[in-house]
């Protein structure tokens, strides 16, 4: 490591400013780091009830989406909320680690950092399965900002020589193969699980619309009955 770039450009105003972008791009995987391995229960003590989109009772939405027979997991073939979490926290690592000045840190920054990045992107192929077009603007702004901004500071303030470079630019790219890959995969699962993405929709669409009020212990969100007649909360 030591011979391959010189000394980093750390202390400088623009340093700090892609350290302060970082920590807003990566802030709401931070939570959701914690959600994926947490919810319902964490969502619930931190700020419990319902009419709230990203706590309390929409922590129970959270895990009907994500568990272990939630639509993403069927989609993915593996369970969601591990997976997620999983790459959100390392991507979460990487954007605390875009604080630090010596080039470990700045290094695992940027080996980290776009895990979460590609994570956001993926969902830009997800979110119009579950008829939600709306959600792919955010989705590039964080997954785009989460890429490029660790490369820019990669090729910026650690100053890699060039073959360094170039293979910090393959893992990339890797990376973006397999997300692609991924999100197509997803696309081409959600046939043969049109019947429950449809489900999951009609949950979520009457979540959303009763207040976003699912209480403890219910099957499905207040208010909601199944396709058979039977009420179910």
């Amino acid at each position: 490591v030591g011979g391959a770039w010189a000394r980093p450009r750390t202390g400088s105003p623009g340093w700090h400013a892609s350290c302060v972008l970082a920590a807003l791009l990566g802030a709401l995987g931070c939570l959701f780091t914690v959600k994926e391995f947490g919810d319902p229960d964490f969502s619930e003590w931190l700020s419990p009830g319902p009419g709230q989109p990203l706590l309390g009772d929409s922590g129970r939405m959270l895990m009907l989406e994500a568990g272990d027979g939630g639509v993403q997991s069927l989609l993915l073939g593996a369970r969601a909320w591990l997976v997620e979490g999983t790459l959100l926290g390392l991507g979460s690592v990487g954007v605390l680690l875009a604080w630090g000045t010596s080039k470990e840190a700045q290094l695992m920054s940027a080996v980290l950092m776009p895990l979460e990045g590609f994570y956001y992107l993926i969902n830009t192929i997800y979110f119009p399965i579950v008829n939600m077009p709306f959600a792919c603007i955010p989705m590039l702004i964080l997954g785009g900002g989460l890429v490029y901004l660790p490369m820019w500071r990669f090729s910026t303030f650690l100053r890699p020589k060039s073959g360094v470079q170039k293979s910090y630019f393959k893992y990339l790219c890797s990376l973006g193969a397999l997300s692609l890959g991924v999100g197509l995969m997803m696309l081409v699962r959600s046939t043969k699980y049109r019947a429950e993405i449809d489900e999951f929709v009609a949950v979520r669409d009457h979540f959303l619309g009763n207040g976003m009020a699912w209480s403890k212990g219910r099957a499905y969100p207040d208010g909601f009955k199944v396709k058979r007649g039977k009420k179910k909360a």
